[in-house]
């Protein structure tokens, strides 16, 4: 039988996993926060552009079996450049939303198949979160209006 995302967090070792997305200099990490809740496991993630040395997100959910509750992106104004507002940006929260799900089912498959960052090293195939695309385009389009 084909375990959960909710049981593969609980059985982890490890309560961090962080992946880097070389491509769009971003460092996700999932946080497991805590495993004993009634509501499925309680994780954080965490985006960083790692040129800029900017948390650009922190997302805390429940993750119930294979599915998300209470689910909240939280606005982070660690920096409060002008270039970087996206944490003020209401219609940037709307719109990643969906970027931000994928990005989160992409992570738990590879915790769930045991594939970490080094995994990526030297291969062809790369850490490619839906997020990172998604985020540089978006700064992008802002930019030119």
């Amino acid at each position: 039988m084909d375990k959960s995302y909710e049981e593969c967090l609980r059985l982890q070792k490890n309560k961090y996993h962080m992946y880097t997305d070389l491509e769009y200099d971003k460092v996700y990490t999932l946080k497991i926060v805590d495993i004993t809740t009634d509501n499925g496991v309680k994780v954080e993630l965490e985006v960083a552009n790692s040129a800029e040395n900017l948390l650009e997100l922190k997302v805390s959910l429940n993750v119930k079996k294979n599915k998300f509750n209470t689910f909240i992106i939280e606005p982070t104004f660690e920096n409060d450049k002008s270039k970087n507002e996206l944490h003020k940006d209401i219609l940037f929260y709307k719109t990643a939303r969906p970027h931000i799900f994928k990005t989160l089912n992409y992570i738990l498959k590879l915790i769930k198949e045991g594939i970490t960052d080094k995994y990526f090293v030297g291969k062809r195939s790369a850490f490619n979160p839906s997020y990172s695309k998604f985020s540089i385009t978006y700064v992008n389009n802002r930019k030119e209006k």
